[in-house]
């Protein structure tokens, strides 16, 4: 991996997680669900501008989360039975669901991908990911089965559709489009969420590179590419260009609002929360300003119970990383987090 693509894929992973870590409903952003489930999108479109007069190659990368299900069941004279919560030797075992990160890549020229276009027609990708069931036995201080865990992945299915068109005029302009669908096959209409969450890419987002050519910006285009970039059409997710102030060979196609060379601040020690001057991914990002709010989700952490903090403990293990990381904050750290510090 180049090192333009690292650093783009540190501003995507805090992409991928602001779903899970800081919202009342989890895994809200980027959300594509099967598409007979009501209410959310099965999709989304992407279209961005790049500059390429002669040949260039494409690296497009589709990243999501893909929830796990982790069921705790009690052990019965007549079988196993799902509970929310089995504590055996004093240790809790716990009901929830995580996620696992999924990646599909393609790399093509783009010389084909707008052949195709001229055919009528473009580059398909399918994508399969297998389920898989994982059973994890609970046993209690005699060596007796007391219960177990049943770790779950359901399959999905998506396809990823890349296509091109060069557009008019003297300035080698190429309209890029990706389009990526979940096409798992889904029935249940009235399922809960949840249900179908485990069928759905969760924090959908792309990551598109090019060598032999440039993207331009949508947010702040040259004059001569301001049409073209007012007759872009995105659905479901933003292109910003990523990397250094300057670079324009990578584009991320978020689930959230960002701007473009986003970068992780660096008065982030670690994975904590948010920092001065950042979105809710811990994400400088020009034009956002939410000060304090790592100071202040550092100190709500520590006025938890210590029940809520076990829970977190046995259900994410960010979060216990996390919950130990505040737990021994200096407070000067904490000053730096508020953007108070000396002066």
């Amino acid at each position: 991996m180049t090192i333009p693509m690292e650093t783009a894929r540190r501003v995507a992973d805090a992409v991928l997680y602001a779903s899970a870590a800081k919202t009342r409903v989890r895994w809200q952003f980027g959300v594509l669900v099967p598409p007979n489930y009501p209410g959310e999108p099965s999709g989304s479109v992407t279209e961005c501008l790049l500059e390429s007069p002669g040949e260039a190659r494409l690296d497009v990368r589709l990243r999501f989360l893909h929830i796990r299900g982790r069921t705790v069941e009690r052990r019965e004279d007549d079988g196993y039975w799902p509970v929310p919560r089995l504590t055996v030797a004093g240790r809790d075992y716990l009901s929830f669901d995580e996620a696992g990160e999924r990646e599909a890549r393609a790399t093509l020229s783009l010389a084909d991908v707008l052949e195709a276009r001229a055919a009528g027609g473009r580059r398909t990708i399918e994508i399969r990911v297998p389920g898989d069931r994982v059973i994890e036995p609970i046993a209690d201080p005699g060596g007796e089965r007391a219960g177990r865990v049943v770790c779950e992945h359901q399959p999905l299915d998506a396809e990823m559709r890349i296509s091109a068109e060069r557009l008019p005029g003297p300035y080698g302009l190429v309209k890029l489009r990706v389009e990526v669908d979940n096409t798992s096959h889904w029935e249940r209409a009235d399922a809960p969420r949840e249900e179908a969450l485990r069928r759905s890419l969760v924090a959908t987002h792309l990551l598109i590179g090019v060598s032999g050519g440039a993207f331009v910006s949508l947010l702040d285009p040259p004059l001569w590419a301001e049409a073209a970039a007012r007759q872009c059409r995105n659905e479901n997710t933003w292109p910003i260009l990523v990397g250094e102030p300057g670079r324009r060979d990578i584009v991320l196609s978020s689930p959230i609002i960002l701007y473009d060379h986003p970068a992780i601040v660096p008065e982030s020690p670690g994975d904590l929360f948010d920092s001065p001057g950042t979105d809710s991914t811990g994400i400088d990002s020009p034009g956002i300003d939410s000060p304090g709010i790592d100071e202040l989700l550092t100190l709500r952490t520590l006025t938890l119970t210590e029940e809520e903090k076990r829970e977190a403990r046995v259900t994410d293990p960010r979060a216990a990383e996390i919950l130990e990381r505040a737990a021994h904050l200096p407070p000067e750290l904490l000053e730096r987090l508020d953007g108070a510090g000396p002066a």
